[in-house]
C-alpha cells in the first residue's frame, strides 16, 4: 500500500530530530502529550499579508480560536497583530484574558444570551446568524442603555451568477431572501450598526469562491441601496494547505484502495471497511468522491489569489473593486494559521496479534484524544524509538485503550520500517488544528491529553507550559 508521509513545517521537522526531548516530554505527562509550536503561525500570517498587499487591498486576519483551546496560540495571534474569532462565551473570556480587546474580537456561530451580553459589553463585532438572534440582541440592548452593537450578516445561500450549484446544506446564517426583512428591522434599531456581510464555507474551487465573493459585493450594493453603509466583506475561514509531503500520494492511495475493492483483494483497513468504498451493483466503485476529497492538493494561497484576481465577473479584478469602494476584506482562518503547528506523542504499551493474523499496536491513548470524529488521522505517524535496538519491518493497526471495538486511532494498517515496541512513542503530526483538544474527553477515567509548548531557545528547544508562553 502507498505510504502517506505528512508534510512538515521546517520548525517541526527540526523538533522531530530531538529524540531525547520528545521522549522526556512523554515522561512529564500522563496520557497523550501534545506539543504546540506557536511560532509556526508567523510564516502563514506573512504569506496571507503578502497576498493582500499584492492585491492592493485592506484586509483583516483573525485567528479562529476554536481550532485550539491553548492561550499560547491566542497570544501568538495578538503578538502578530491579528484579530480573534470566537465561537463561544468561554472563547471570548479566553480572548479577553489573553490580551485582546472587544474591538479586536468577532463573535460567530450559535450564541447564548450570556455570550451576546458579554460581547455587547465589550463592543465585539457580532456575526448575525438569524433573525431570532437579532431579536435577542435588540432585547439585550434595551437593558443596556448607552451601548450599541456592531454586526455583520452571515449569508446561508450564496449564489454564483449564471450557474446552478449544489451546495452543502448549512444550518447557519440567513437566507438571501431574508435580507430585506432584516434591513427593515435594522431601520428601527438605530443602536445596531450594520458593518458588512459574512460568509463561511468550505468551497475549494477557486472559480466558485470568486462567484461567492462577487455575490457578497452584490449584497453590499443591496445594503447601500437600502440606506446602509457597510464596509466589511467577511469571507470566513475554510482555508487549508497540502498536508502530504507528496500531494499526489493521496490520489495513489485512493486509486490503490479502489483497485483492491474492485478485485476483492483485502484492503488493509479494519474490518475491510475501505473507508466507505464499495462495489456497486453495476460493478462501479461507490464512495470514491467523498474519500478523494479528504485531502486537498491545492494551497490556500490559490484559494485566495485566484478569486481576488478574477476579472471576468465584473470586468476587472474583484480585489480592485473591493479596494476602490474602501471595503475591508476579513478572513478568520483557524486551520490555515496553525497547520503543522503541533504534534501529538503517544506511548506504545505493547503489541498483540489479532484474530486474522494482523499485528495490533497497543497505545496509551484513544480515538477521542485525537478528535477522530472531527478529523480522523490517516497520514503515517512517525516512530520515535526508546533506544537504538534494531527491529523488524511490518504493518500494524493502531489500537486505542478504550473498551470499544471501534477504538482505533486509524482505520488503515500503517507500514513501519521498524515495528514499534513497548516504551516507544508514536508521533502524529498536524494536530494543533481541531485535533489535539477539540473533542478530547476522559472515558473510563483515561486521562485527556496534556499540552506543552515547544519553543526554540539558545540554539535548541525547550518545553514550557502554554500559559507561560510569551509571558516570561
Amino acid at each position: 500500500m502507498t505510504t502517506l508521509t505528512p508534510a512538515l513545517h521546517p520548525l517541526v521537522a527540526d523538533l522531530l530530530k530531538q529524540r531525547d526531548l520528545l521522549l522526556a516530554a512523554t515522561r512529564l505527562t500522563v496520557g497523550p502529550t501534545h506539543l504546540l509550536v506557536p511560532e509556526v503561525m508567523s510564516s502563514y500570517v506573512a504569506t496571507l499579508r503578502a497576498i493582500f498587499a499584492e492585491a492592493g487591498m485592506t484586509a483583516q486576519i483573525a485567528y479562529a480560536h476554536k481550532a485550539n483551546k491553548a492561550g499560547a496560540f491566542v497570544r501568538q495571534a495578538l503578538s502578530l497583530g491579528l484579530g480573534l474569532d470566537v465561537a463561544s462565551r468561554a472563547e471570548l473570556v479566553s480572548g479577553l484574558a489573553n490580551g485582546f480587546t472587544g474591538a479586536q474580537i468577532s463573535c460567530t456561530g450559535p450564541k447564548s444570551r450570556a455570550f451576546l451580553w458579554l460581547a455587547l459589553r465589550h463592543g465585539c463585532l457580532i456575526s448575525l446568524d438569524s433573525l431570532t438572534e437579532l431579536d435577542l440582541i435588540a432585547a439585550l440592548l434595551a437593558e443596556l442603555p448607552g451601548i450599541g452593537a456592531r454586526v455583520v450578516v452571515r449569508i446561508n445561500d450564496p449564489q454564483v451568477r449564471d450557474r446552478q450549484l449544489r451546495r452543502r446544506v448549512s444550518r447557519f446564517g440567513l437566507l438571501r431572501a431574508e435580507l430585506p426583512d432584516l434591513l427593515a428591522r435594522l431601520r428601527t434599531l438605530p443602536q445596531i450598526t450594520l458593518c458588512g456581510v459574512h460568509l463561511h464555507h468550505y468551497e475549494h474551487r477557486p472559480d466558485v469562491r470568486a462567484g461567492y465573493l462577487d455575490d457578497l459585493l452584490s449584497l453590499m450594493e443591496d445594503c447601500y441601496r437600502a440606506g446602509f453603509a457597510p464596509d466589511i466583506i467577511d469571507l470566513g475561514g475554510g482555508l487549508r494547505g497540502p498536508e502530504l509531503a507528496d500531494p499526489a500520494a493521496w490520489d495513489r492511495y485512493v486509486a490503490d484502495l479502489e483497485a483492491r475493492v474492485a478485485t476483492g483483494v483485502p484492503t488493509a483497513t479494519w474490518a475491510d471497511a475501505a473507508y466507505g468504498l464499495s462495489l456497486g451493483a453495476r460493478g462501479r466503485i461507490e464512495g470514491r468522491e467523498r474519500l478523494a476529497e479528504r485531502y486537498k492538493t491545492a494551497d490556500f494561497v490559490d484559494y485566495l489569489t485566484i478569486p481576488l484576481r478574477d476579472a471576468d465577473l465584473r470586468g476587472r479584478p474583484l480585489a480592485e473593486v473591493i479596494a476602490e469602494h474602501g471595503f475591508t476584506l476579513m478572513i478568520e482562518p483557524g486551520f490555515a494559521l496553525v497547520q503543522g503547528a503541533g504534534i501529538s506523542l503517544v506511548r506504545v504499551n505493547g503489541t498483540r496479534s489479532l484474530p486474522d493474523g494482523a499485528v495490533g499496536i497497543l497505545l496509551d491513548a484513544n480515538s477521542l484524544n485525537l478528535s477522530r470524529g472531527m478529523f480522523e488521522p490517516i497520514l503515517d505517524p512517525f516512530l520515535i524509538p526508546k533506544d537504538d535496538a534494531a527491529g523488524e519491518p511490518g504493518a500494524a493497526y493502531l489500537l486505542g485503550n478504550l473498551c470499544r471495538e471501534d477504538d482505533l486511532l486509524m482505520q488503515r494498517q500503517v507500514h513501519f520500517a521498524q515495528l514499534p515496541k513497548a516504551g516507544d512513542v508514536l508521533c502524529f503530526t498536524n494536530t494543533a488544528a481541531y485535533v489535539s483538544d477539540f473533542e478530547d474527553a476522559t472515558p473510563i477515567q483515561h486521562p485527556s491529553g496534556t499540552q506543552l509548548v515547544a519553543e526554540r531557545h539558545d540554539g535548541g528547544w525547550q518545553l514550557i507550559h502554554p500559559d507561560r508562553y510569551l509571558l516570561d
